[in-house]
């Protein structure tokens, strides 16, 4: 991949898993500045240090933007710049001489006409006015903001919370001398609230200002920035490169993560070696669900024929902390020519990242010259990934049968979702199950009723829910046949078929029902045979039937 340097910024809200408690929401933007004109790539265009609504010479209500890049040769080299990159072209190829360009704010043109040529020289910025060839009326003159918005260098939250406006103030000779700065206006749209802020990069940016400069206010690492409308810090003596501001909102702790390419009019910073970096996503793209994790690999390596680089780290903004854990090296530390250190590092998804249906996050190397200046700092360029949602769908299946069967009692119903649906795809909610009986479920008189469950995510009914129809019929009661009845002639002693027969009652079966028993008017006994074989004779009879617990009988036997 081929690393450009461009200016560009871009705002994304990003959660901090280290230094904060948990973050009660998270917001995500992405925007990235490149342009494309004419057939070139443009790197080293800037935000202009100040901008004006006036009412130009000819009554026009116009737009006045000033660069400051030291001397005059380069005020109108990041002159031209910033005209090419709002459509307009260089004439004869000349870095300072342009014309062309326009942007639009609320539907009204401003188009490049002119410039003050430097009026003092190299010793204040270089004026571009645009004009809108609409009459001049101060309720006309459009904010800040919206200035800013129009060219790129400004822009707002997905949720409308906070706005963000960068100024380059002055622009630096090159990367390694502290002889530039930049500035950045915080607009609280629903202020007032307070801001902490963490940052990285080329340069420490924790001698941050608020306007107006030189105050001696310096704001220390996690210190609170009030908010408010218009609030602006200055970031004094700094080099070029890339910088990694956090905002947390110390109320709500949403966090507002704003990545911003402060770069020399001369384009891409020139240093003793080139760091080049390649990310790229080895898992979990497209993502569905939270918690997914998002794995990546950053491959670093250097330019042909550049200078070793040593404390070689990788930044990302997703990311807490640096990332300093690699394979690749022969053993002593120092990223050499013809090295590929590997690094890793993983991401887990948010709620947010689901509501924003995607995931995309900033990513450089660091590490320090090993040759003179030995020990300056060295920045790649910033590479970026995009993960993607694959939005998870809830589904179930019905996996039931109906029940057509005799039995006694009526089937318990499952409480396990898994017993009852297939296919379960909850996308990371709890998954319960309710179950309803409507009908006659009453056994005896032949259940018949419709059992209905109910799948529940996170306790929110499924669309599908599993219906069984289910009829229960006992079983039919039967009664063994009787033994055979017993007839014995007179003064023949009876006792030896008696007892036989009595032993026969005794034994017979009651089957079917519903917990089928034998009953006897009179319970079969021994006892029941009188001692008088030769006398008047003697009948015993006794009813048999069979019952079951619904009160179910069989004919008398």
């Amino acid at each position: 991949m081929e690393n450009i340097t461009i200016n560009s910024f871009q705002l994304l809200l990003k959660k901090n898993l280290s230094s904060f408690p948990p973050l009660k929401a998270k917001k995500q933007f992405l925007l990235f500045i490149t342009l494309f004109f004419l057939g070139l790539f443009y790197t080293n265009a800037q935000c202009p240090n100040n901008y004006q609504c006036i009412n130009h010479t000819s009554g026009d209500l116009a737009i006045t933007f000033e660069f400051d890049a030291g001397n005059m040769s380069d005020d109108q080299n990041v002159a031209c710049d910033f005209v090419v990159r709002m459509g307009g072209t260089l004439i004869g190829g000349n870095p300072n001489d342009c014309s062309g360009g326009s942007f639009e704010i609320n539907g009204v043109t401003y188009s490049f006409i002119g410039d003050d040529g430097g009026a003092n020289g190299g010793s204040s910025p270089i004026t571009l006015i645009f004009s809108s060839g609409v009459p001049h009326d101060p309720g006309d003159c459009p904010g800040n903001y919206d200035i800013a918005e129009a060219i790129g260098c400004g822009q707002t939250s997905d949720d409308g919370e906070l706005s963000v406006i960068f100024q380059d103030i002055i622009t630096g000779q090159n990367c390694n001398s502290s002889n530039s700065y930049f500035s950045i206006t915080l607009i609280d749209n629903m202020g007032p609230n307070t801001y902490s802020l963490q940052a990285s990069g080329n340069s420490s940016i924790f001698n941050l200002e608020p306007a107006p400069e030189g105050t001696g206010h310096t704001i220390a690492a996690g210190q609170p920035l009030v908010g408010g409308v218009g609030d602006e810090y200055f970031v004094d003596t700094i080099k070029a490169g890339n910088y990694i501001l956090i905002f947390t909102n110390t109320n709500t702790l949403e966090e507002y993560t704003f990545v911003y390419n402060h770069v020399t009019q001369n384009g891409t910073c020139v240093t003793p070696s080139d760091l080049l970096i390649d990310k790229t996503i080895t898992s979990g793209s497209p993502y569905s669900m939270v918690g997914d994790i998002i794995n990546y690999q950053y491959a670093v390596t250097l330019d042909a024929g550049s200078a070793d680089i040593s404390d070689v780290v990788v930044t990302d903004d997703k990311i807490i902390g640096d990332l300093n854990t690699y394979t690749g090296d022969d053993g002593d530390g120092i990223l050499e020519t013809g090295e590929t250190w590997i690094f890793t590092g993983s991401y887990t998804i948010t709620a947010a990242d689901i509501t924003a249906e995607s995931v995309t996050n900033v990513a450089f190397a660091k590490g320090k010259t090993t040759v003179n200046p030995i020990g300056e700092d060295v920045f790649s360029d910033v590479d970026t990934e995009t993960a993607i949602l694959l939005p998870c769908t809830q589904t179930a299946t019905c996996n039931l049968s109906d029940i057509n069967e005799e039995d006694c009692t009526v089937p318990v119903a499952f409480t396990d979702p898994a017993n009852v649906f297939t296919g379960i795809e909850s996308c990371g909610a709890t998954v319960t199950m309710t179950h309803n009986d409507v009908g006659d479920t009453d056994i005896c008189d032949g259940a018949n009723f419709t059992r209905t469950y109910t799948i529940l995510f996170d306790g929110v009914p499924f669309g599908t829910t599993c219906v069984q129809n289910i009829t229960i019929t006992p079983p039919t009661l039967a009664l063994d046949p009787k033994p055979t009845d017993v007839t014995t002639d007179a003064c023949e002693d009876p006792t030896t078929k008696f007892e036989a027969w009595i032993d026969a009652l005794n034994a017979m079966n009651a089957t079917g029902g519903c917990n089928a028993m034998v009953e006897y008017d009179t319970t079969p006994a021994y006892g029941l045979l009188t001692a008088d074989q030769c006398g008047d004779g003697q009948v015993i009879t006794i009813n048999i039937n069979a019952k079951d617990d619904c009160g179910s009988t069989t004919p008398v036997t």
